[in-house]
Protein backbone atom coordinates (compact mmCIF):
# COMPACT_ATOMS: atom_id res chain seq x y z
CA UNK A 1 0.00 0.00 0.00
CA UNK A 2 1.05 3.50 -0.88
CA UNK A 3 0.86 6.61 1.01
CA UNK A 4 -1.57 7.89 -0.98
CA UNK A 5 -3.50 4.73 -0.68
CA UNK A 6 -3.27 5.39 3.21
CA UNK A 7 -3.80 8.94 3.00
CA UNK A 8 -7.28 8.02 1.17
CA UNK A 9 -8.37 5.88 3.62
CA UNK A 10 -7.28 7.96 6.27
CA UNK A 11 -9.48 10.79 4.55
CA UNK A 12 -12.27 9.11 4.48
CA UNK A 13 -12.44 8.13 8.17
CA UNK A 14 -11.54 11.05 9.62
CA UNK A 15 -13.73 13.37 7.04
CA UNK A 16 -15.66 16.04 9.29
CA UNK A 17 -17.97 15.84 6.67
CA UNK A 18 -17.92 12.70 5.90
CA UNK A 19 -21.57 11.83 7.00
CA UNK A 20 -23.04 15.53 5.50
CA UNK A 21 -25.12 15.23 2.53
CA UNK A 22 -22.95 16.91 -0.43
CA UNK A 23 -24.26 18.47 -3.19
CA UNK A 24 -23.91 16.64 -6.57
CA UNK A 25 -22.53 17.77 -9.92
CA UNK A 26 -21.10 15.35 -12.16
CA UNK A 27 -17.38 16.00 -11.86
CA UNK A 28 -17.81 15.21 -8.01
CA UNK A 29 -19.98 12.21 -8.08
CA UNK A 30 -16.97 10.45 -10.73
CA UNK A 31 -14.27 11.66 -8.18
CA UNK A 32 -16.45 10.12 -5.03
CA UNK A 33 -16.48 6.80 -7.12
CA UNK A 34 -13.09 6.61 -7.86
CA UNK A 35 -12.24 7.12 -4.36
CA UNK A 36 -14.58 4.51 -3.29
CA UNK A 37 -12.81 1.83 -5.79
CA UNK A 38 -9.41 2.90 -4.86
CA UNK A 39 -10.13 2.45 -1.31
CA UNK A 40 -11.94 -1.20 -1.68
CA UNK A 41 -8.81 -2.21 -3.86
CA UNK A 42 -6.74 -0.78 -0.92
CA UNK A 43 -8.72 -2.51 1.81
CA UNK A 44 -9.10 -5.70 -0.40
CA UNK A 45 -4.82 -5.67 -1.29
CA UNK A 46 -4.03 -5.16 2.66
CA UNK A 47 -4.43 -7.37 5.94
CA UNK A 48 -5.29 -5.62 8.87
CA UNK A 49 -1.61 -6.54 10.20
CA UNK A 50 0.04 -5.06 7.22
CA UNK A 51 -1.64 -1.89 7.61
CA UNK A 52 -0.82 -1.86 11.69
CA UNK A 53 2.95 -2.45 10.86
CA UNK A 54 3.29 0.19 7.71
CA UNK A 55 1.33 2.93 9.36
CA UNK A 56 0.66 2.70 13.23
CA UNK A 57 2.42 6.11 13.73
CA UNK A 58 0.24 7.74 11.39
CA UNK A 59 -2.87 5.99 12.78
CA UNK A 60 -2.17 7.26 16.77
CA UNK A 61 -0.95 10.61 15.52
CA UNK A 62 -4.56 10.99 14.05
CA UNK A 63 -5.76 9.40 17.11
CA UNK A 64 -4.07 12.12 19.38
CA UNK A 65 -5.37 15.21 17.67
CA UNK A 66 -8.63 14.26 16.83
CA UNK A 67 -11.85 16.00 19.10
CA UNK A 68 -13.42 13.21 21.25
CA UNK A 69 -15.68 10.75 20.81
CA UNK A 70 -12.18 9.63 18.53
CA UNK A 71 -13.21 7.60 15.94
CA UNK A 72 -9.18 6.17 15.22
CA UNK A 73 -9.43 4.46 18.84
CA UNK A 74 -12.33 2.34 16.87
CA UNK A 75 -9.52 2.17 13.83
CA UNK A 76 -6.83 1.08 15.95
CA UNK A 77 -8.78 -1.72 17.66
CA UNK A 78 -9.96 -3.18 14.18
CA UNK A 79 -5.81 -3.05 12.73
CA UNK A 80 -5.16 -4.94 16.64
CA UNK A 81 -3.60 -1.89 17.72
CA UNK A 82 -4.17 -0.23 20.97
CA UNK A 83 -5.85 2.63 21.65
CA UNK A 84 -3.68 5.17 23.88
CA UNK A 85 -6.78 7.78 24.07
CA UNK A 86 -8.84 7.54 27.58
CA UNK A 87 -11.69 5.05 27.53
CA UNK A 88 -14.02 7.89 28.47
CA UNK A 89 -12.44 9.45 24.91
CA UNK A 90 -13.23 6.57 23.10
CA UNK A 91 -16.36 6.70 20.53
CA UNK A 92 -18.13 3.36 21.43
CA UNK A 93 -20.58 1.20 19.34
CA UNK A 94 -23.91 0.66 21.23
Amino acid sequence: MSAEDFKTIIDLLSSKNAAAPRRTTRSSAFSEMRRIRKLRYVLETLTPAEVAGRYADRIYALERVEEPPKVMSMVLLTFGLEPRAPIEQRYVIQ
